[in-house]
This record gives structure tokens, sequence and C-alpha cells, in this order.
């Protein structure tokens, strides 16, 4: 797909400079080659793109269940003190 290097989310801002900068000297120097990757078939890419997608989704579902269990605790806190103040 023409990628000499790929950066995966989250990297420190210490190593995306330095990917960076290893990127630019290359260009510079013409050593940059393309990458040659072997075509993928239909149906491998579509495999390999449908386990990122899962692996996402099963990050963000994990993401909202956190959410929903402190706002569950935020609510409980907020009920118990206005019981407090009612009394």
């Amino acid at each position: 797909m023409g990628a000499n290097t790929f950066i995966r989310k989250p990297t420190e801002p210490d190593v995306f400079i330095q990917m960076l900068c290893e990127v630019f000297e290359k260009a510079k120097s013409r050593t940059l080659a393309p990458a040659k990757a072997a075509p993928l078939k239909p149906s491998l890419y579509l495999t390999e793109y449908n386990k990122r997608v899962v692996a996402k989704l099963e990050d963000k579902m994990a993401e909202l269940e956190m959410e929903i269990t402190k706002r569950k605790k935020t609510e409980k806190a907020v009920r118990e003190s206005e019981g407090k103040l009612n009394s």
C-alpha cells in the first residue's frame, strides 16, 4: 500500500518524532524505497479488516462500561447527599 512505517496509537511524542525524523532522513538520502508487499486476497484483507474493527469496538465497549460505572457511582453519591440534606 506504499507505507514504509506504521505508527500505532497511542505513541509517545518522543517516539513519534524519532520515527518522523528517520523517515525524513531516508527521504533526503533517497534510500526510502516503496514497500513491496504481496497483494492480499480479498478474503484475507476483509478478515484482517474485520479483526481490527472488532478490536476497536471491544476497546470502545470497555471504555463505555467504565463510563457507565463511574456515572452510576456519581448518581448514587448525589442521591445519598440529597437524602442527607432532606433529613
